[in-house]
Protein backbone atom coordinates (compact mmCIF):
# COMPACT_ATOMS: atom_id res chain seq x y z
CA UNK A 1 0.00 0.00 0.00
CA UNK A 2 1.01 3.40 -0.78
CA UNK A 3 0.19 6.63 1.34
CA UNK A 4 -1.21 8.87 -1.77
CA UNK A 5 -3.38 11.77 -0.35
CA UNK A 6 -6.87 12.08 -2.71
CA UNK A 7 -5.68 15.38 -3.69
CA UNK A 8 -2.42 14.08 -5.56
CA UNK A 9 -4.02 11.13 -7.29
CA UNK A 10 -3.66 10.91 -11.00
CA UNK A 11 -6.74 9.00 -12.81
CA UNK A 12 -5.38 9.33 -15.95
CA UNK A 13 -4.47 5.48 -17.49
CA UNK A 14 -3.24 7.64 -20.64
CA UNK A 15 -0.90 9.75 -17.91
CA UNK A 16 0.24 7.02 -16.16
CA UNK A 17 1.28 5.19 -19.28
CA UNK A 18 2.76 8.12 -20.61
CA UNK A 19 5.03 8.03 -17.24
CA UNK A 20 5.87 4.42 -17.55
CA UNK A 21 7.43 5.18 -21.05
CA UNK A 22 9.62 8.27 -20.78
CA UNK A 23 11.47 6.59 -17.82
CA UNK A 24 11.16 3.16 -18.33
CA UNK A 25 13.85 2.27 -16.10
CA UNK A 26 11.75 1.55 -12.97
CA UNK A 27 12.75 -0.49 -9.30
CA UNK A 28 11.10 -3.82 -9.18
CA UNK A 29 10.29 -5.18 -6.07
CA UNK A 30 9.23 -9.02 -5.33
CA UNK A 31 8.44 -10.41 -1.89
CA UNK A 32 10.37 -13.74 -1.43
CA UNK A 33 11.37 -15.48 1.95
CA UNK A 34 10.97 -12.95 3.99
CA UNK A 35 13.03 -10.48 2.09
CA UNK A 36 12.63 -7.85 -0.48
CA UNK A 37 13.92 -8.70 -3.92
CA UNK A 38 15.04 -5.14 -5.59
CA UNK A 39 16.07 -4.90 -8.85
CA UNK A 40 16.50 -2.10 -11.56
CA UNK A 41 14.65 -3.08 -15.26
CA UNK A 42 14.24 -1.68 -17.68
CA UNK A 43 10.39 -2.51 -19.21
CA UNK A 44 8.42 -2.04 -21.96
CA UNK A 45 4.77 -1.18 -21.86
CA UNK A 46 2.45 -2.61 -24.31
CA UNK A 47 -0.27 -0.18 -23.88
CA UNK A 48 -2.88 -2.61 -25.57
CA UNK A 49 -2.28 -6.03 -23.61
CA UNK A 50 -4.73 -5.94 -20.99
CA UNK A 51 -6.40 -3.46 -18.86
CA UNK A 52 -4.40 -1.26 -17.72
CA UNK A 53 -1.14 -2.49 -20.16
CA UNK A 54 1.35 -5.22 -19.83
CA UNK A 55 5.22 -4.62 -18.93
CA UNK A 56 8.22 -6.90 -20.70
CA UNK A 57 11.83 -6.85 -19.28
CA UNK A 58 14.41 -9.15 -18.94
CA UNK A 59 16.99 -10.06 -16.70
CA UNK A 60 20.67 -11.80 -16.43
CA UNK A 61 19.82 -15.58 -15.68
CA UNK A 62 22.53 -15.21 -12.78
CA UNK A 63 19.43 -12.80 -11.29
CA UNK A 64 17.25 -15.07 -8.78
CA UNK A 65 14.31 -12.60 -9.21
CA UNK A 66 13.27 -14.56 -12.68
CA UNK A 67 12.73 -17.94 -10.17
CA UNK A 68 10.50 -16.08 -7.90
CA UNK A 69 8.14 -13.99 -10.13
CA UNK A 70 5.36 -16.74 -10.30
CA UNK A 71 5.01 -16.55 -6.04
CA UNK A 72 3.66 -13.13 -5.14
CA UNK A 73 2.59 -9.87 -7.10
CA UNK A 74 5.48 -7.44 -6.96
CA UNK A 75 5.92 -3.46 -7.88
CA UNK A 76 7.56 -1.87 -10.67
CA UNK A 77 8.02 2.04 -9.79
CA UNK A 78 8.31 4.02 -12.13
CA UNK A 79 9.71 7.91 -11.28
CA UNK A 80 9.40 11.04 -13.10
CA UNK A 81 10.40 14.73 -12.10
CA UNK A 82 11.30 15.12 -8.86
CA UNK A 83 12.51 18.52 -6.65
CA UNK A 84 12.52 19.90 -3.06
CA UNK A 85 10.06 22.69 -2.48
CA UNK A 86 10.75 25.42 0.01
CA UNK A 87 8.14 26.69 2.19
CA UNK A 88 9.98 30.17 1.51
CA UNK A 89 8.26 29.61 -2.43
CA UNK A 90 4.71 29.44 -0.01
CA UNK A 91 2.69 32.64 -0.08
CA UNK A 92 1.46 31.74 3.12
CA UNK A 93 4.97 31.94 4.87
CA UNK A 94 4.90 35.57 3.77
CA UNK A 95 1.68 36.04 5.23
CA UNK A 96 2.00 33.94 8.61
CA UNK A 97 5.19 32.10 9.10
CA UNK A 98 3.31 28.75 8.53
CA UNK A 99 4.72 26.79 5.79
CA UNK A 100 6.79 23.32 5.75
CA UNK A 101 8.78 21.82 2.77
CA UNK A 102 7.91 19.56 0.74
CA UNK A 103 9.11 17.36 -2.20
CA UNK A 104 7.39 16.95 -5.28
CA UNK A 105 7.18 14.29 -7.58
CA UNK A 106 5.94 11.89 -10.26
CA UNK A 107 5.18 8.35 -9.82
CA UNK A 108 3.45 5.52 -11.11
CA UNK A 109 3.20 2.27 -9.15
CA UNK A 110 2.75 -1.05 -11.58
CA UNK A 111 1.67 -3.87 -9.59
CA UNK A 112 0.99 -7.61 -10.92
CA UNK A 113 2.54 -11.38 -10.85
CA UNK A 114 4.94 -11.55 -13.18
CA UNK A 115 5.44 -14.60 -15.08
CA UNK A 116 8.48 -15.97 -16.80
CA UNK A 117 9.19 -17.02 -20.75
CA UNK A 118 12.15 -17.90 -21.90
CA UNK A 119 11.62 -19.19 -25.63
CA UNK A 120 14.61 -18.08 -27.88
CA UNK A 121 13.06 -16.52 -30.60
CA UNK A 122 10.72 -14.17 -28.13
CA UNK A 123 13.54 -13.61 -26.05
CA UNK A 124 15.25 -11.89 -29.00
CA UNK A 125 12.59 -10.20 -30.03
CA UNK A 126 11.92 -8.34 -26.64
CA UNK A 127 16.02 -7.78 -26.60
CA UNK A 128 15.50 -6.59 -29.82
CA UNK A 129 12.54 -3.90 -28.85
CA UNK A 130 14.42 -2.47 -26.05
CA UNK A 131 17.25 -1.87 -27.97
CA UNK A 132 15.88 -0.22 -31.12
CA UNK A 133 13.43 2.23 -28.31
CA UNK A 134 16.58 3.59 -26.58
CA UNK A 135 19.28 3.12 -29.60
CA UNK A 136 16.72 5.96 -31.18
CA UNK A 137 17.16 8.06 -28.06
CA UNK A 138 20.90 7.51 -27.32
CA UNK A 139 21.60 10.88 -29.75
CA UNK A 140 19.47 12.80 -27.30
CA UNK A 141 21.42 11.91 -24.42
CA UNK A 142 24.91 11.32 -25.60
CA UNK A 143 26.38 14.98 -25.25
CA UNK A 144 29.10 13.60 -26.44
CA UNK A 145 31.96 14.56 -29.52
CA UNK A 146 30.79 13.47 -32.90
CA UNK A 147 31.31 9.82 -33.58
CA UNK A 148 32.53 8.03 -36.72
CA UNK A 149 31.01 5.04 -35.52
CA UNK A 150 26.99 6.29 -35.84
CA UNK A 151 25.47 2.83 -36.15
CA UNK A 152 22.76 1.54 -33.58
CA UNK A 153 23.87 -1.25 -31.81
CA UNK A 154 21.83 -4.92 -32.96
CA UNK A 155 20.25 -7.55 -30.37
CA UNK A 156 22.25 -9.88 -32.81
CA UNK A 157 25.40 -8.21 -34.18
CA UNK A 158 27.50 -11.35 -34.10
CA UNK A 159 27.52 -14.56 -35.50
CA UNK A 160 24.58 -16.64 -35.25
CA UNK A 161 26.23 -19.19 -33.19
CA UNK A 162 26.32 -16.82 -30.26
CA UNK A 163 22.44 -16.35 -30.35
CA UNK A 164 21.41 -19.53 -28.34
CA UNK A 165 24.20 -18.75 -25.70
CA UNK A 166 23.18 -15.78 -25.10
CA UNK A 167 19.95 -17.08 -24.79
CA UNK A 168 20.90 -18.89 -22.16
CA UNK A 169 22.22 -16.45 -20.22
CA UNK A 170 18.60 -14.43 -20.25
CA UNK A 171 15.17 -15.06 -18.66
CA UNK A 172 12.45 -12.50 -19.50
CA UNK A 173 9.73 -11.81 -17.77
CA UNK A 174 5.56 -10.01 -18.76
CA UNK A 175 3.23 -8.78 -15.75
CA UNK A 176 0.34 -7.22 -16.17
CA UNK A 177 0.58 -3.52 -15.70
CA UNK A 178 -1.95 -2.38 -13.23
CA UNK A 179 -0.59 0.77 -13.14
CA UNK A 180 -1.72 3.21 -10.39
CA UNK A 181 -2.06 7.09 -9.94
CA UNK A 182 1.64 8.86 -10.35
CA UNK A 183 1.55 11.81 -7.76
CA UNK A 184 2.10 14.97 -9.68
Amino acid sequence: MTYLPKHFEVADLAACQALAQAHPLATWVMPHDGELLVNHIPWLLDAERGEHGTLVGHVARANPVWQVVGEAIGVAVFQGAEAYISPNWYPSKQAHGKAVPTWNYEVVHAHGRAEVFDERERLLALVSALSDKHEQRREQHRGLAQRSDRRDWRACPRPQRDGPRAARRTAAQRAPAGLRPPRL
